[in-house]
């Protein structure tokens, strides 16, 4: 063989060589976390992965009679209510979409002027499920609820945080579902003591179970939670998870007086605005 033309060879299979192990050690980075960060060594080794999204939206107060709509265009059916009569007494309203049925729900948000303010990954790997704190408070109050025994109660409750905890389980018979269970839970600010901890003794809790269900979930299926009733006067279940007052930002223009000249301005905020919030949940992947 020619000499010039044998090392030609020869770097040209070095460099290529050189290229794919650069590739297979280089790391794929989405918004800041890279997937040798979450890829398990050996996913063999581990239980099955669940994986959710929860977004959740916000809108005016004044519009809560017009989101019936949404949840009539859903489905419950495929919802377990530990006690259907009570989670509806306790003003909570759920329903159940696959990805077909999204996009006429996200069409009449968008008419109600409905803002997402938060996205949530979530990651189940174990029965312990996943705590999402929503709402808190700093100092005790009462609030009222109702209870599975279909009884008007009073939570005396220190200062602490309301949380949906999500639980998951892979059904086995069944290819990519999980068996789902969502419950409201008010968690104390109080953290006992470290001996107490290693005995076993976890921060204290509410878990209002009369308000809770359950549904199978596959990729792609949703579930949309959200107030069943509005009133802003009480202290209850139902207001700690889907009401607050805030400031409400408006996309629109107006205008106003500066002196004697007249301006617009694109964006329009309205102070300390009751709002009302829903919850979708969405299963991303099942899988191991």
């Amino acid at each position: 063989m020619n000499r010039p033309f044998f090392y030609i060879v020869l770097i040209a299979t070095a460099c290529l060589l050189g290229c794919q192990e650069q590739d297979a050690g280089s790391d794929v980075s989405i918004d800041g976390i890279k997937l040798s960060d979450i890829a398990p060594a050996n996913s063999a080794q581990l239980p099955s992965q669940i994986f959710f999204r929860m977004f959740v939206f916000e809108m005016p107060a004044e519009n809560f009679t017009s989101i019936n709509d949404i949840f009539e265009n859903l489905s419950t059916k495929p919802l377990r209510f530990v006690n259907e009569d009570t989670f509806r007494a306790n003003g909570f309203n759920a329903a159940f979409g696959y990805n077909k049925m999204w996009d006429p729900a996200a069409s009449r948000l968008r008419q109600l002027n409905a803002k997402r303010v938060m996205t949530k990954n979530i990651f189940i790997f174990d029965d312990d499920g996943y705590d999402i704190a929503i709402a808190g408070t700093n100092n005790p109050h009462t609030m009222l609820y109702i209870s599975k025994d279909r009884i008007i109660t009073t939570a005396n409750l220190d200062s602490g945080q309301f949380i949906w905890r999500i639980k998951a389980k892979v059904i086995p018979q069944r290819r990519a579902t999980v068996g789902v269970t969502i419950m409201p839970v008010f968690k104390d600010n109080y953290q006992p003591k470290l001996e107490k901890l290693v005995e076993g003794l976890k921060p204290r809790e509410t878990v209002f179970g009369s308000a809770g269900f359950g549904l199978n979930m596959s990729n792609e299926d949703f579930i949309l939670i959200g107030p069943g009733r509005y009133n802003s006067e009480q202290a209850t279940l139902c207001n700690s998870f889907f009401t607050r007052i805030g400031n409400y930002v408006i996309n629109e223009p107006s205008q106003y007086k500066s002196g004697s000249v007249t301006m617009t301005k694109q964006v329009t905020v309205k102070k300390d605005t009751p709002m009302i919030r829903l919850y979708m949940i969405v299963c991303v992947r099942v899988g191991n």
